[in-house]
């Protein structure tokens, strides 16, 4: 349809908003221009009817346009939009524990209740009953609620905690994962109680009680059925709790917010799939030492499902570098004048139903370089506040370092897929900045890319982490010095070349580049360290018989070779790195020093140095197809066997 006047533009408004004519006064009609321009596909008439009306200058005050507000969602679209990225599995549980971790608690409980409780009378006309139905998922921290977080929890587009550097996890959008399994959200903390349901008009979708009422609303004996393993009736009457308590009713129908029933079997979906991850969570956390997941049957009884927690003989030793720490980052906001460090060594030990206990011994490093450190440079919105906190723990158990190695940390472990390890022999955390679902660090990809969380990330492991890792080897090369580890921990460190990959490899790169001539390979022989380029290896022993490597280590240690015993995977690092000053391998430095050496063999059957009065053989013996044994069934020459 062709547009001629103003006034027509006005009726033809009329006529697609019935109702809407009354909204738009006589002296201010103005169309929807930017409702109009997205939909045009720009035909003639509508390309025309554009210019006449913007031509118009009898419209008020000689203004043209519209000015109208963008139609926004639902806060139940809103929600389903958040549920759409944050999957429906074990990060749930890791969300409230970033929230525990973030108000400062050191232990975290969880458990799903699959009582069903009896009815509540409505109170003040609110139907109370909704909120603590069961079954549910009662979650615990003995850390309470601030102000911020009442604010925070209430938020939805956005989260209070984007640009706080010394915070883990949203509580605008990371929390509400929750609604994956429930519809209704009761908090207490401090002094209130909080009431949420989403579908419920703004106004009243969320209700704040003080503690001191709420046996007003819920008999005392109810809520001691509920929470009485974390609430007193002294904390009851008092009207306060000095901790917080989380109850989510699983959700029994479908609902708006989503069509998910949570079930017994969903719920043991839910608590099997953080487990998986749940070794890694208490790593590079600066506050919390114990997370628990139980499981409280219909008859009360409780069963322990899940249990990690930290442990040292030096425990309030570790408490108070972590407590140090954490304070040091809060008085200077992430931004410190001088390097910030803490280490120290801690077990992180794993309790779960199925596998019973299980012990990593951890050596842990958390940096922060001061002001002229190896930092990179923030260069998007500045108003966004990065801190360059970088963190390394490395296993002190060689035998099952590489169980959880390589592991990339954001605080909490990320989740364990290809694109979250490193392959390193250590655990790498980063203040990284993390897709919206916080699953994956956002890396340079083959089409480039130049967004500042990129480029902020990419930095971050080329300077920081690298730092970081180099701090913590030569920490270990001292432990080694004074017979706190041994060699073989030392060396499970160390990083392998051939398995990392891209930004990983680099960085390994430029660290072994920085070893390769430090004393980091033990002689046994002079029992000391000593550096690449003067040891020799007895790799090319490593498939002889055991007569033969017995024969060519005591040969070489009459000749007091500096002999080294290291894997492959070490050799090949330095190789690639260091070129000549790789180890020499043991037979160049028998061939070296043969004529200062005549082997032949003993009466007993053991090659050794020849005894005055013995002859020697005159030429290398034969050996058999194998090139272990003479055929004569001497044992063979160390050269024999190594040429």
């Amino acid at each position: 349809m062709r547009v001629s006047s103003h006034e027509e533009c006005h009726k033809e408004y009329g006529r697609q908003h019935p109702g809407r004519e009354s909204q738009i006064s006589i002296t201010t009609r103005k169309l929807s221009m930017e409702k109009y321009i997205t939909r045009a596909s720009f035909k003639r008439n509508q390309y025309e009817w554009m210019i006449m009306i913007m031509s118009d200058t009898g419209v008020g005050n000689g203004d043209l346009f519209v000015y109208n507000t963008i139609d926004l969602p639902t806060v139940v679209g809103l929600l389903k939009n958040i549920l759409t990225q944050y999957p429906d599995n074990g990060q749930i549980i890791k969300e409230l524990v970033q929230n525990g971790e973030d108000a400062g608690a050191t232990q975290v409980i969880a458990v799903y209740d699959t009582r069903e409780f009896g009815p509540v009378p409505p109170a003040e006309g609110v139907d109370i009953q909704r909120f603590i139905k069961g079954p549910a998922l009662c979650l615990y921290n003995d850390a309470e609620f601030t102000e911020a977080d009442w604010k925070g929890i209430r938020r939805l587009s956005d989260s209070i905690k984007k640009n706080d550097p010394l915070k883990v996890g949203q509580f605008g959008l990371g929390f509400k994962s929750v609604f994956h399994m429930t519809d209704y959200v009761t908090i207490l903390s401090g002094k209130y109680v909080l009431f949420m349901d989403p579908s419920e008009p703004e106004r009243t979708m969320c209700r704040t009680l003080p503690l001191e009422k709420l046996t007003s609303i819920i008999p005392e004996d109810k809520c001691t059925e509920l929470w009485g393993d974390y609430i007193t009736t002294e904390s009851l009457s008092n009207g306060y709790l000095p901790a917080t308590i989380f109850w989510f009713p699983l959700r029994q129908t479908p609902s708006d917010i989503s069509a998910t029933i949570y079930t017994p079997d969903h719920m043991g979906r839910l608590f099997h799939s953080f487990r998986v991850e749940a070794p890694g969570c208490l790593t590079f956390l600066k506050s919390l030492e114990k997370l628990s997941l139980k499981i409280r049957h219909g008859n009360g009884r409780e069963d322990l499902f899940l249990e990690v927690a930290l442990k040292s003989s030096n425990m309030e030793q570790v408490r108070c570098a972590r407590r140090t720490f954490k304070r040091q980052l809060e008085e200077c906001n992430g931004s410190p004048v001088a390097t910030l460090s803490c280490m120290y060594d801690v077990t992180i030990r794993t309790f779960t139903a199925e596998d019973g206990n299980n012990e990593q011994n951890l050596c842990i490093l958390h940096y922060v370089p001061g002001p002229d450190g190896p930092a990179p440079m923030w260069h998007g919105d500045p108003s966004q506040h990065h801190m360059s906190h970088v963190g390394v723990a490395a296993n002190m158990d060689p035998i099952s370092s590489q169980k959880s190695a390589g592991q990339i940390f954001c605080f909490l472990p990320l989740p364990p897929e290809p694109i979250n390890n490193t392959n390193l022999p250590v655990q790498v955390h980063g203040f990284f900045c993390l897709s919206q679902n916080r699953r994956h660090v956002k890396w340079m990809t083959d089409e480039g890319g130049q967004e500042p969380d990129v480029l902020w990330n990419e930095e971050l492991v080329r300077q920081t982490v690298m730092e970081a890792y180099s701090v913590m080897l030569h920490t270990m090369l001292e432990k080694l010095k004074t017979n706190q580890i041994d060699v073989k921990t030392w060396y499970s460190v160390l990083p392998d070349l051939e398995s990392t990959k891209g930004r990983w490899k680099i960085m390994a790169s430029v660290i072994w580049s920085r070893l390769c001539h430090t004393p980091i390979l033990y002689s046994e022989v002079l029992r000391s360290m000593i550096t690449p380029q003067a040891a020799v290896t007895d790799v090319s022993l490593s498939f002889q018989e055991p007569v033969v490597v017995e024969a060519v280590r005591k040969s070489l240690t009459l000749l007091n070779t500096p002999l080294v015993s290291v894997d492959q995977s070490i050799l090949k690092s330095l190789s690639s790195c260091a070129g000549q000053l790789s180890p020499a391998p043991s037979a160049c430095c028998l061939r070296a020093r043969a004529p200062a050496l005549s082997l032949a063999p003993s009466p007993a059957g053991v090659v050794g140095p020849v005894p005055p009065g013995l002859p020697c053989f005159p030429r290398r013996p034969a050996v058999d197809s194998a090139g272990l044994l003479l055929r004569s069934g001497a044992p063979p020459s160390p050269l024999s066997v190594l040429n």
